[in-house]
């Protein structure tokens, strides 16, 4: 094609200069389909990074279609033929990428249109600007129409200067406004509900902020120029109207605040220490606000010390593998240990984890922290080993970043074959900021996890907004319930811990409770079924030898694989019902409880037993007469595995056991009990027996009566509705009701036979003569809707009443079902009952 340069005439020399000082290109193609370049500015040149019209010439095949970034081009051509077949002035606006020389992306936009030159057809004339590049020229947003930093720079620079020189002046300060995960909201709700978003959150900031100077410095991130006073409290007013913007959609913010003393500050130094605040607290929940100081900017310095020298300190052994106990709440056994790591470092001293550990997440290095400590983790366990001490499973932490920077599983399987660890002694601790990022992915690793052996725990379960959520779409071991519940130990707290302990085990998860110091917590989360406990109750993070002097000050018994199983079975049951309800351990020559819920004392109770202590003293007594009965039972029950019923005297009272083996170690069971005081409860159980008796009667007939000679009486026990109006409570006159049934309940065609069965004169000796003691025949009776169905209908000398009460009872009959009914016919009706094959002739 030669020089870059319109065919004929071509372009002055005055005119090329001015066209290459634009701030952005200018670019000329043909309309056909090839798009050949015709023109190309200085600026489009430099846009592709190219040193010259040759080399750009060479880049893009001198075509536009080659100048579009390859997956852009289709939709791009799309979008300009659309708009020149509604465009009357042929114009064309679009925006898409370019790919440079080197390999960089840059977004650009296209104001085009269409003219046709004489000699040439139609040709495209096309101003290209990087959007950068427009953004610094006008530096207005056209999403919140708020400036951008370029021009609020500028303009903070001016106000601050005239503030200066004014000692009226307010207090001044920069607030940094930062959405939280507003990346991830984008991938989950798209691009269209993002844009959305920042402009109701510029409303917002308009709204709170109706006289101050805002401004969108890029993506999510807002700045507003405003006084100092009362400033948190309308902060806080902004983060409650974003909370409220979607519904079911958990959306947070955090803000920095820089406090303008000198108003000689740099507004970009200002900008950026207020935004330093606003970083600091992205992973804390509990805040939300923060001003900037002197604390903040060391912390700052740490951050960056810890990114710079995380390599020497694993290399020199500044980071330590720190050990915290794990306990049976069940048991009181140490059935594991979770690794953290303490960074100690010889300049800096003690580094805090919320400091180095987001700093390494953020600079992609947490692989390193990660796989170090899992090597330590496995060394440990191998020297223990190998001077055959006990060892228990340790939990340790991955990062969501480790998925993304390493294969984590490859590394686990490299680290426990060099140390010959089997896998079920090591423990996956995830947080929930894992699962936000890339469901698939995240959910085959921890598929992988499990068919390669390993637990995986969800850690800090509750600290996040949607752990329901992830707790419904991935597959976990156990529960790490957040310690911020028991640091807010309040009924509320209680109730939800009580909850997630109840919902766990019946999905087979088990609950791991963190942040324990007092007795009072550890004795609510054993009387819920919390089956691990974890906190200073029992130990702070310490070395793995001070872990082992404090196994042995406290005599911890520290389970073996075999008693984990057995433990675990015995957690699975649930410990928050309402039946007097207890875990009896037996080891073959002494019982203990494990637990008693608050129903079964009041059972020992009404024996006077008042404590655990005194019944375990009782059973295990070899001199008392129980000890004998329960040990013959406790055999009887391990041997046949199924459970049992004891029924025993205690002070005069009669008790009766139930119990069944639900776990079983060596010479170890344990027995889950249930224990009711029969003598104390007899009354009331007779009571719920009729009960139960009375229900079945309704769900059996749909009528009783009681008939009594002596009263002349009726008296319904249970009425079908047709017959509730005049028989809805005792009656008298005998005569009187047979007639008024027979007239309202029976079909007209049944009347007379039903008279012949329900005559009174005769009713005893009719029934003394029956072989089965009783009377029955089949009518057709009115139900509650109003049809006729075929019941059968019985009635039953009352023992020792002398013939003189009757039970009289109607029921549906198999006879009603049309197929069964001709079949029984066919073999019940004889001669001796032509009036029944009369009826159902009838009836069909």
């Amino acid at each position: 094609m030669g020089e870059l340069t319109y065919p004929g005439n071509g372009i002055p020399d005055a005119f090329r200069s001015v066209l290459d000082e634009l701030p952005g290109g200018v670019l000329v193609y043909r309309g056909t389909r090839e798009k050949e370049i015709l023109y190309a500015s200085k600026g489009v040149i430099q846009m592709l990074e190219c040193k010259d019209a040759h080399e750009f010439i060479n880049y893009t095949f001198g075509s536009f279609r080659h100048f579009v970034y390859i997956d852009d081009v289709g939709r791009v051509e799309r979008e300009i033929d659309e708009q020149m077949r509604s465009s009357k002035d042929l114009h064309d606006y679009v925006n898409y990428r370019v790919r440079t020389i080197t390999g960089k992306i840059v977004y650009v936009e296209n104001f085009g249109r269409r003219v046709k030159l004489p000699g040439e057809g139609d040709v495209f004339c096309a101003f290209v600007m990087d959007s950068r590049v427009k953004d610094l020229t006008r530096d207005i947003d056209s999403l919140t129409g708020f400036p951008g930093q370029k021009r609020f720079l500028e303009h903070a620079g001016n106000e601050l200067k005239h503030r200066s020189f004014n000692t009226e002046a307010p207090e001044t300060a920069i607030l940094y406004f930062n959405i939280k995960n507003f990346k991830m909201f984008n991938v989950q709700y798209g691009g269209k509900e993002g844009d959305q978003l920042l402009r109701d959150v510029a409303d917002i900031l308009k709204e709170v902020f109706p006289h101050d100077y805002i401004a969108r410095f890029a993506d999510d991130h807002f700045v507003v120029l405003t006084d100092y006073v009362d400033l948190k409290l309308r902060a806080r007013e902004v983060y409650q109207k974003l909370v409220s913007l979607r519904s079911g959609v958990r959306l947070d913010a955090k803000f920095g605040v820089y406090h303008v003393t000198d108003f000689n500050v740099n507004p970009e130094l200002a900008c950026d220490l207020a935004k330093l605040a606003c970083d600091s607290i992205r992973d804390r929940l509990d805040v939300h606000i923060l001003e900037y100081t002197d604390e903040v900017w060391n912390l700052s310095e740490l951050r960056n010390y810890a990114v710079y020298h995380i390599d020497e300190a694993l290399k020199n052994g500044y980071i330590k593998v720190y050990y915290q106990p794990v306990m049976r709440s069940l048991s009181g056994t140490l059935c594991g240990l979770e690794a953290l790591a303490r960074w100690e470092d010889p300049e800096k001293g003690f580094i805090s984890t919320g400091i180095f550990i987001p700093a390494l997440e953020d600079s992609r290095q947490i692989s390193k922290l990660d796989m170090y400590m899992i090597e330590h983790v496995c060394q440990n366990y191998r020297e223990r080993v190998n001077r055959g001490e006990p060892v228990v499973p340790v939990s340790f932490n991955l990062s969501r970043i480790d998925f993304f920077t390493c294969e984590v599983l490859e590394e686990l399987n490299r680290i426990t074959d060099k140390y010959c660890v089997p896998h079920y002694m090591l423990n996956v601790e995830i947080t929930e900021s894992v699962f936000v990022h890339d469901f698939r992915k995240i959910s085959e690793e921890i598929d992988n996890f499990h068919k390669a052996g390993f637990q995986v725990w969800m850690d800090d379960f509750g600290s996040g907004y949607s752990s329901l959520n992830v707790l419904k779409d991935y597959s976990f071991d156990e529960l790490k319930i957040d310690m911020e519940f028991l640091a807010h130990f309040t009924e509320k707290a209680k109730s939800v811990i009580e909850s997630t302990v109840r919902m766990a085990k019946k999905i087979g998860v088990q609950t791991l409770a963190e942040g324990v110091e007092t007795k009072e917590q550890l004795n609510f989360l054993k009387s819920i079924g919390c089956e691990k406990i974890q906190g200073y109750y029992f130990g702070k993070p310490m070395p793995y030898d001070n872990v082992v002097e404090r196994i042995k000050e406290q005599h911890w018994v520290t389970e073996t694989r075999e008693m984990a199983q057995y433990y675990d079975a015995a957690g699975r049951e649930d410990f928050l019902t309402n039946c007097p309800f207890a875990l009896l351990e037996d080891d073959g020559t002494k019982f203990r409880y494990l637990f008693v819920n608050n129903e079964f004392m009041k059972s020992l109770a009404t024996a006077g037993t008042t404590s655990t202590d005194m019944s375990e003293h009782t059973i295990n007594d070899n001199a008392s007469p129980l000890s004998h009965l329960f040990r013959n039972f406790a055999n009887e029950i391990a041997e046949s595995g199924k459970e049992q019923v004891l029924t025993y005297t205690s002070k005069n009272q009669y008790m009766r056991l139930r119990c069944k083996t639900i776990a079983s170690c060596g010479n170890k069971h344990i027995h889950r009990a249930e224990l009711i005081n029969v003598t104390f409860n007899s009354d009331q159980r007779q009571q719920d027996m009729l009960d139960g008796l009375v229900r079945s009667i309704y769900y059996l007939y749909n009528t009783v009566f009681i008939i009594n000679f002596d009263e002349n009486s009726c008296n319904p026990i249970v009425a079908s509705a047709s017959s509730w109006e005049f028989l809805h409570q005792k009656t008298y006159g005998l005569e009187e009701v047979r007639l008024s049934y027979a007239r309202q309940n029976i079909h007209p065609d049944d009347q007379e036979r039903f008279l012949e069965f329900v005559r009174l004169d005769n009713m005893e000796q009719r029934i003394e003569d029956s072989p089965e003691g009783m009377i029955a025949d089949y009518f057709r009776t009115k139900g509650a809707d109003g049809n006729f169905t075929w019941d059968v209908h019985t009635i039953i000398s009352i023992p020792k009443t002398n013939g003189k009460v009757f039970l009289y009872t109607a029921k549906l009959s198999p006879l009603d079902d049309e197929t069964l009914r001709k079949h029984v016919l066919k073999e019940y009706i004889k001669d001796d009952k032509p009036e029944l094959k009369t009826a159902e002739n009838k009836a069909e």
